[in-house]
């Protein structure tokens, strides 16, 4: 029962808007002087924007051109830009086939090889922090505390480095381990 009824106030609504847009008063403030201005105003602005495109374009080609002058050399000398552009963008694509290609067959001689040195990189990566951890503390004990951070030696003398390695090649083994 609703739906019937609410199918008939949607009919009902359509059929007084389009009585009253037919109506001469619901015109009364539609001025096509205006719309007219308007209407140009909106086609001038589209051309305006296809001269910026068309400039866009023209300064990305030139710069195109000039890019694939410079990696195509000689291969480039008295053609134009259309054509070392065409030239380019072939030189491009045959460089990314040879690319892919090298992976695919790098892949697939050390691929196993190639995973294993990769998880032996992440493990190195994960490490790092404790291996910098010990670093600074063999630091802070040959120097007997006067230097704390890796970055601090990189400001010692020569002199002062070796008096350090000196230092700490004197200390065993086993008093360097003590904290």
């Amino acid at each position: 029962m609703k739906h019937h009824s609410v199918c008939f106030s949607l009919r009902a609504a359509s059929v007084l808007l389009a009585v009253a847009f037919t109506c001469p008063a619901a015109m009364a403030d539609w001025d096509p002087v205006m719309e007219a201005k308007e209407q140009a105003a909106r086609e001038a602005e589209a051309r305006q924007a296809a001269e910026r495109e068309r400039q866009n374009q023209a300064l990305k080609s030139q710069a195109e051109a000039k890019y694939y002058r410079g990696v195509l050399g000689a291969q480039a000398a008295g053609k134009s830009d259309a054509e070392v552009i065409r030239m380019g963008r072939e030189w491009k694509a045959r460089t990314e086939r040879q690319a892919g290609a090298a992976q695919a067959d790098y892949t697939a001689r050390f691929g196993a090889q190639g995973e294993r040195i990769g998880a032996a990189g992440a493990r190195a990566e994960r490490q790092a922090p404790a291996r910098q951890a010990q670093a600074e503390n063999a630091i802070r004990q040959a120097s007997g505390g006067k230097y704390q951070r890796m970055e601090d030696l990189a400001n010692l003398s020569d002199a002062e480095l070796e008096a350090l390695a000196r230092n700490a090649a004197g200390q065993g083994p086993a008093q360097r381990a003590k904290p």
